[in-house]
Order: C-alpha cells, then structure tokens, then sequence
C-alpha cells in the first residue's frame, strides 16, 4: 500500500488558546489549551503512524488569516513531533481564514494521479467560534476534489452553537471542502472526544468506504443539566 504525505494544518488563533474540558490523563494541570490538547495528540498520531509505515511523512501548516509552513514534510517523526512542540497560539483574533492560501500552500505537495507512490492527507485542526473561513475559489478546489490521491479530514473544536456565535455556518464550510471520502468530526471542549477523532484518523484512507451524503445541524446549547459538567455530559 502506498504511504502517506500527512500534512496537519492547525489553528492558532486566539481562540486556540481557550480551555479544554478534561485534561489527558498524567497530565500536571486541572486545564489543557485546544492547542496544547492538539499537539499532544498529533505528536501520538504520528509516533502510531510512523510506527506502522516508517515512510510515511508528515508536516506541519498553521492557520491564522493565513496559512503558512511550520514544517516541512519530511519522514523524520521526531523532528516533526519536535517542532509541534514549539507551536504556539496567537493572542490575537483575525477576521477570517483565507483558504485559498491553504491549497495555494499544498499545491506543490500533490501526487500525480496515475504515478505518485504516496498519498496526500489534510488534517485541519480548527478552534474558531466567530470567525467563518473565506474561500477557496471554485477552481483551486476542484483541482485538490478531482485528484484521487488527495484527501482532507477536519476536527473542529468549537464553543457551544448558540445565537452569538457561527459554528453552524463554519462547520458547514469546513465539512463540504472534502470528498465523500474524507472524514470530519466536530466536538465542543472535551478532549475524551478529541482523542477518539483522533485515533479514528490514523486509518489508511485508501481502505475507508464512501459515507452517505448527508446534513448535520449542530444543537444550540440548552444550558447546564443534571448530571454534566458545564453542560457537557460527564
């Protein structure tokens, strides 16, 4: 089976910095950054993967307003989980994720759709609650959408939906940037469901099936209820 190119493009907004719900176990703290959560578990999805297939290859892209390299691909797993670890969020919000800089930033990485020897995951990692990704065009999509090499899965971490809020119409722009192929989870603030999403990713998507097609309505929070913790199920 061909190895993967698995490229992680991770939120560092201001809003990475926002508390998840249940530290990992061992862990020295009562509280874990979404980033802090996200480097954790990309460093041991990489440690498994590179496991499995020592040439697969990994690198690193951060999401802003723009999207930028962290870290080149390479199949060297410790300097990968090395350089995650310096990763830090912004303290600063910006007004939009320009997606086009993510494909524009790809576009070199993409196999050859008859010859290439390796596969090319996307796994974007994303944390905003108020700020709606813009683009990308039509035609930069429909170039990553029509080679059958190309893959994009999304976690998206995000406060509860409400009315303030426009984690509806962001997670209906993020999910709809993949194919019938791709996989993308949301979650609110819990890292038990971060984890899961996480160890599901680790599947070759060569061997996945097409899901049925299909529309999610996030749940506006209906407040605290028995039994939970902030609302959330415990």
């Amino acid at each position: 089976m061909r190895y993967e190119r698995i490229v992680f493009c991770v939120d560092v907004s201001q809003e990475a910095g926002c508390e998840v719900v249940g530290p990992p176990p061992g862990h020295n703290s009562n509280t874990i950054t979404r980033l802090e959560c996200a480097k954790l578990l990309m460093q041991r999805f990489i440690f498994q993967k590179s496991r499995m297939n020592p040439k697969h290859q990994f690198g690193v892209l951060t999401a802003t307003d723009l999207t930028l390299w962290a870290q080149e691909c390479t199949s060297d797993a410790d300097q990968v989980i090395q350089n995650i670890s310096k990763l830090q969020f912004e303290n600063a919000q910006h007004a939009l994720w320009d997606l086009s800089t993510l494909f524009s930033a790809l576009h070199d990485q993409y196999p050859e759709p008859a010859t290439a020897d390796y596969v090319l995951r996307v796994i974007i990692i994303y944390c905003r609650s108020n700020t709606h990704p813009s683009g990308p065009d039509d035609a930069q999509l429909a170039i990553f959408r029509a080679n059958p090499n190309c893959f994009l899965d999304g976690i998206y971490i995000h406060d509860k939906a409400n009315v303030t809020n426009q984690v509806q119409a962001i997670y209906d722009c993020l999910s709809l940037l993949g194919n019938e192929e791709d996989r993308f989870y949301e979650l609110t603030r819990e890292y038990r469901r971060f984890s899961i999403a996480m160890t599901k990713l680790l599947a070759h998507p060569i061997q996945r099936m097409a899901e049925a097609p299909g529309s999610y309505l996030l749940q506006q929070d209906p407040g605290p209820r028995r039994g939970t913790d902030d609302g959330l199920l415990i």
